[in-house]
């Protein structure tokens, strides 16, 4: 099959609202269904293509909003698809969120990178052991975000 020719820039949700049309969560649907029936590798082109489009085109009206409202709906479908698979494999409760390890160490990741970053532009000194965890420290808990032999 041949790709579908890739059309201009998306319309912004205020111009849909100025034309009568329906707006956030109907507007969001409405484009899955338009990307969808163009077919799954054109489909997700055209997505990718409007995605840029908003990059490219931050300043104007709605492009920074439609590009959040996309991070979210893409967030929303990771934590869907990968918690029907989680639980299709028998996981309840907090372990159906895809890579909670990860997910539950990612602040101190976070926290450990300001401190790295202190360190490197010379605000903090460099062997006060600010850093929690890494090759060669051992954190104090084991889990599947830390350093444990296989």
């Amino acid at each position: 099959p041949v790709a579908a020719p890739v059309a201009g820039p998306p319309v912004p949700v205020a111009q849909q609202q100025a034309s009568g049309q329906d707006t956030a969560v109907p507007h969001d649907i409405q484009q899955v269904e338009k990307y969808m029936s163009q077919g799954i590798l054109p489909g997700v082109e055209q997505a990718i293509h409007d995605t840029v489009w908003n990059v490219e085109h931050i300043e104007r009206e709605m492009a920074a909003t439609n590009l959040l409202t996309g991070i979210f709906w893409v967030g929303l479908a990771y934590l869907g698809v990968g918690g029907f698979f989680k639980y299709q494999q028998g996981a309840r409760g907090f372990d159906l969120i895809p890579h909670a390890g990860f997910w539950s160490e990612y602040p101190r990741l976070v926290n450990d990178g300001v401190k790295y970053s202190k360190i490197l532009l010379g605000l903090a000194p460099a062997d006060d052991g600010v850093l929690s965890g890494g090759i060669g420290h051992m954190p104090a808990r084991s889990g599947s975000g830390s350093f444990d032999p296989l």
